[in-house]
């Protein structure tokens, strides 16, 4: 099967056997200061998996697709990969827990790497994953990351709100971990001779985000769907989704009762509203607020006081959390438009939800073996999603309405069976699904790119 594929892996490892499940054979550490497994048991870990900010929690579910897979093997000796579960996004999180903080587990994770034989001789066949490059919180002036301090409180004394990055938040695991391959939500690429902050590992493969739990849990095949396109987001983006997410406000102007767009007016920006109704910073959002004004037939001042009064939308707002997922799950088609790059969490929910996905991004190929150059056989994401050429939605954004109400109800049926179809290839938090499989070739497939160039450089220095 897939003749050579994975030759250089096989030959630097010294498997027996060419076949596939020699090549993902893995051994997975288990001891409490690599394996964080046991962060499940702090308290407010469920709280974190419901809310919005568990989107950073794949970690968790890579955990729990691996820990009784097949092809994991308790004999170190006969692994070709290995595994360690650092759970370094939850152990941020969560902070102290039985009187350990976070910084201590990073400490301890370093030393026991640091002693491990089978790291020391070949740290380019460990993988794990970090599902989150930045994440807002509070450091002391020299930005040093002791562990998460919730933004939304006041800033405590001699700290600062940052945007810590992944390596500052494993410090010093990120050097130890420089030669690793790591899980994503958002890849980076094959190989990184220089590992950067926010990638950490030499090599990257995409991963995915957890799904909103909401959508997950709501999915029904057959359940009806009331609500013909669904979007709710910032449009105030930088990079690659700057130019779309900005004309997705044009969405507003739609008339019809079964389109929902909320453009995601957070309690944070409306209450940063000056008397007159001005956000200069955010020029989408403000344009956003202008047609919706206009739709509503109110002046601004007046939509911006109902808005403020309702609340606007907080990320750590549960019922909010709750009722985008709901309202996923009863959508046929959801928007997914780029942020900063082509991926975001909306796209695994959408799939989550059971929601066709209509993709504003003409490079996002999803996770799990769809890499440009991987031996892998992609997800069939064309059997279910809906790409949009970006610069025809830029150009007039209309014009996506008008494309998917002239779709057929068969070819709408057919696409959501397919995407129901396909739900086990994406989302691991299906009990048997074989994402965990395809994850597993990922990452032999990024190994097989990294142990070959760890080869590459032994042979120069000999």
């Amino acid at each position: 099967m897939h003749s050579g594929v994975y030759r250089v892996l096989l030959v630097l490892t010294g498997a027996a056997c060419t076949g596939k499940r020699d090549a993902l054979r893995f051994y997975m550490y288990d001891e409490p200061t690599i394996d964080m497994s046991w962060l499940a048991q702090c308290a407010g870990y469920d709280r974190l998996v419901q809310s919005a900010e568990g989107e950073g929690m794949q970690e968790v579910h890579v955990h729990s697709a691996l820990r009784a897979h097949p092809f994991r093997t308790r004999n170190a000796s006969e692994a070709a990969l290995f595994y360690a579960p650092l759970w370094e996004y939850s152990s941020f999180m969560l902070g102290t827990c039985k009187g350990i903080c976070h910084a201590e587990r990073i400490k301890s994770a370093h030393k026991a790497l640091q002693r491990s034989p089978h790291f020391r001789r070949a740290p380019e066949r460990h993988f794990w994953v970090s599902s989150k490059s930045f994440q807002v919180t509070y450091a002391t002036p020299g930005q040093r990351v002791l562990g998460y301090v919730d933004k939304r409180g006041p800033a405590p004394a001699g700290m600062r709100l940052i945007s810590a990055s992944l390596a500052q938040r494993i410090f010093p695991l990120n050097t130890l971990l420089a030669r690793t391959t790591v899980g994503r939500m958002k890849s980076f690429g094959r190989i990184w001779p220089t590992p950067r902050s926010s990638a950490v590992g030499r090599c990257t493969f995409d991963t995915g985000h957890q799904p909103n739990q909401v959508a997950l849990r709501a999915f029904s095949p057959h359940a009806p769907r009331p609500i013909f396109l669904f979007f709710a987001g910032g449009l105030d983006v930088c990079c690659t989704g700057r130019r779309i997410r900005c004309e997705v406000g044009q969405l507003l102007l739609e008339l019809a009762d079964d389109v929902h767009v909320d453009v995601g007016l957070r309690g944070d920006v409306l209450r940063s509203l000056s008397a007159g109704a001005s956000l200069p910073a955010q020029p989408c959002t403000m344009k956003a607020l202008e047609l919706l004004a206009r739709k509503r037939l109110q002046p601004l001042r007046d939509l911006v006081g109902s808005l403020k009064a309702a609340g606007g939308h907080d990320d750590a707002n549960s019922s909010k959390y709750e009722a985008m997922g709901r309202m996923m799950a009863a959508s046929v088609f959801c928007l997914c438009p780029a942020g900063d790059t082509c991926t975001t969490s909306r796209f695994v929910t959408t799939i989550a939800a059971g929601c066709i996905p209509v993709v504003l991004c003409d490079k996002l190929q999803g996770p799990f073996g769809s890499r440009a150059g991987s031996h892998l056989q992609p997800v069939p994401y064309e059997s279910f999603w809906i790409k949009y050429p970006t610069a025809d939605f830029v150009k007039r954004p209309a014009g996506l309405l008008e494309f998917l109400r002239a779709m057929s109800a068969a070819e709408i049926a057919h696409r959501q069976e397919a995407l129901a179809a396909n739900r086990e290839q994406v989302l691991l938090q299906i009990s048997g699904a074989q994402a965990g499989t395809r994850l597993l070739e990922d990452v032999a497939d990024c190994v097989e790119v990294n142990a070959g160039m760890a080869h590459s450089f032994a042979l120069r220095a000999a």
